[in-house]
């Protein structure tokens, strides 16, 4: 799991290889002309850089559905509004289109409306 700014760093510098590693074959050189080494590079980069920003907004989701299953309001309602802010983050950074975030947090206000 991805938890920090330097354990994605960490991860990046790692990624330096001109190759790309497969489950048969670990040290199959895929990328053969420079150009195909620097998008390998640059997708692992930001495939890595997605998986942290996916893995952010799915713990806020998570802990807003937690205190709302718990039926703390006020709780949830700060939640909510940090779930919120990372769904919207999450969109304009590209990792979901404007209408799955809209969608998204149309679910989570209807449970805290449902709350009470």
């Amino acid at each position: 799991v991805l938890g920090t700014a330097l354990d994605i760093r960490r991860e990046i510098a790692d990624t330096r290889a001109p190759y790309h590693r497969t489950r048969n074959h670990p040290e199959t050189i895929v990328a053969n002309t420079i150009q195909s080494r620097k998008r390998a590079r640059q997708n692992t980069r930001r495939r890595l850089r997605n998986m942290s920003g996916r893995s952010a907004l799915r713990t806020a989701i998570k802990k807003f559905l937690k205190l709302a299953g718990g039926g703390d309001r006020e709780a949830a309602a700060g939640a909510y509004r940090a779930a919120g802010a990372a769904i919207d983050r999450a969109a304009n950074k590209g990792l979901h289109r404007k209408n799955r975030a809209a969608r998204l947090k149309r679910r989570l206000n209807n449970r805290l409306r449902a709350l009470g």
